[in-house]
């Protein structure tokens, strides 16, 4: 049972149908209102579903994007990033005089 019709107890009988909502209220209405609910909470759990699943996928590039530009052992750029990110500043500003001091430890 989905989390939305959890929340309800659907009780079919002589074209009523009577929708106990979970704070205790009853709703008498015909079948065809009462479809057209149930299909509305099912079509808002969809999406709600298909959001999830493209934010987990946003989540997961990202984190992929994050690994190839990043150095696992210190978090900091990898050197093509940083001289890539560093190129841009200065071709940005050329108007100011920089000073860039790298200091690669592996060789």
């Amino acid at each position: 049972m989905s989390k939305a019709l959890s929340f309800a107890f659907l009780f079919v009988a002589t074209g009523l149908l009577v929708f106990q909502l979970f704070v205790g209220n009853y709703i008498i209405m015909d079948l065809s209102a009462a479809i057209l609910i149930i299909f509305a909470i099912l079509r808002i759990e969809k999406f709600q579903k298909e959001a999830t699943i493209a934010r987990e996928k946003a989540i997961k590039r990202q984190r992929e994007i994050y690994n190839v530009t990043h150095d696992k052992l210190t978090g900091l750029y990898t050197k093509e990033i940083l001289f890539h990110k560093i190129k841009d500043i200065i071709s940005k500003n050329s108007d100011r005089h920089y000073w860039v001091a790298y200091f690669d430890i592996k060789g």
